[in-house]
């Protein structure tokens, strides 16, 4: 890839941005709306009116969850772009959908967490076995539409060249994800404090992890993330990738990449969500949160950019945390500390990405960013 390099060696930036922009628009945005809107039709069909109106609102309230999760399809070689962008649609559309579902009262909250969540593994292993997802479940007539989300995430898992390499950290995150989510929702129900303060010690001994991440950044955040699944597919789909290159994906987006995902996430829905169910009010203060999601915001971009490609993955990690800045709700009075801080974190990438989304959604959210006519600085994070 033929790029303008500034005296210090680097990449242009405004070059890099266009590069990515292409790449997205051209290949990889008319795939997923293509993947969206069959999948779409398959929901409209669901016969259990709860189950149907679970996965109409992971098309209709978050459907800019898959767009943005199929813009990791970039990475990938030209020919295989198409292909992973579907099969991201796939899994983010299983994601926001099991979201839902597990949010309903059963008899065995935590159990019946693990079993629907089970099919994040299933999509992204071809050669498991279906399971009965909803055994446990309190409405289960899905028409086949989860079996479909599933066959959609694990279309091209087979012809991808670097597939066997990636296949276990995929497979890793996969069951983070589902033991994550099913933790998550069974706290709405039950008391399970030491599970969660189990779980939280056991995965940051796996993952190497330094002393200092709160237990909901990586229960109730890192872990329910969708993105180091996205990075770790489109280098599957990249010919001569290594078990030690899948490696440095997976440690470069987890948790740190994943965390600032889910934690902006729940910055836009502070005001939806529960007081016990709101990631972000479990820190002592705004200022403890700008300075933790800085942190990750920081720490992820030092990581990514030392991946190969790594200016592209930079792009698309500010990408990705201006589709959260661009909503009005990430910019209330009591928010835009932390707004600010994860902004001036992401780099030089973040302003062009937060321009593309105020057009594209002609939303107010981020417009004082602009009218200040400057970049926020942030606090660099070692």
């Amino acid at each position: 890839m033929l790029l303008i390099r500034r005296k210090n060696g680097r990449p242009g930036s405004a070059r890099l941005f266009a590069t990515a922009a292409r790449r997205y628009w051209l290949d990889v945005f008319p795939a997923a709306r293509s993947q969206q809107r069959r999948l779409l039709q398959r929901a409209e069909a669901i016969p259990d009116p709860l189950l149907r109106a679970d996965a109409l609102s992971s098309h209709r309230a978050k459907g800019s969850n898959s767009e943005g999760l199929a813009a990791l399809a970039v990475l990938a070689p030209p020919e295989r772009r198409a292909p992973i962008a579907r099969s991201l649609v796939g899994y983010q559309l299983m994601l926001d959908y099991l979201d839902g579902v597990s949010e309903r009262a059963s008899e065995d909250p935590l159990a019946n967490g693990l079993q629907l969540h089970h099919a994040f593994a299933v999509a992204l292993d071809p050669d498991a076995a279906h399971e009965d997802y909803y055994a446990l479940a309190p409405a289960r007539e899905d028409g086949g539409y989860l079996r479909e989300l599933i066959a959609t995430c694990r279309a091209p898992l087979r012809e991808l060249p670097s597939y066997p390499a990636a296949r276990q950290p995929l497979l890793r995150q996969a069951r983070l994800c589902c033991e994550s989510q099913a933790l998550n929702h069974a706290l709405h129900f039950t008391e399970l404090d030491d599970e969660v303060d189990e779980w939280a010690a056991r995965t940051a001994s796996e993952a190497g992890l330094e002393p200092g991440f709160e237990w909901w950044e990586l229960v109730a955040a890192a872990a329910a993330s969708s993105l180091c699944v996205g990075a770790l597919l489109a280098l599957a789909a990249t010919p001569g990738a290594s078990e030690a290159d899948a490696r440095r994906v997976e440690s470069a987006y987890f948790p740190w990449a994943s965390g600032l995902n889910a934690l902006l996430d729940s910055l836009v829905d502070l005001d939806e969500d529960p007081e016990g169910a709101s990631h972000l009010r479990r820190y002592r203060s705004r200022e403890q949160a700008a300075e933790r999601l800085q942190t990750l915001a920081a720490g992820a971009r030092r990581r990514v950019s030392e991946l190969p490609d790594g200016r592209l993955h930079e792009a698309i990690l500010a990408a990705m945390g201006a589709l959260y800045l661009i909503h009005e709700e990430a910019w209330q009075p009591d928010r835009k500390p932390v707004s600010l801080a994860v902004f001036g974190a992401l780099g030089p990438h973040a302003r062009p990405s937060l321009a593309v989304h105020l057009l594209r959604r002609r939303g107010r959210g981020g417009r004082a960013l602009f009218a200040a006519g400057r970049r926020p600085r942030g606090r660099a994070v070692n």
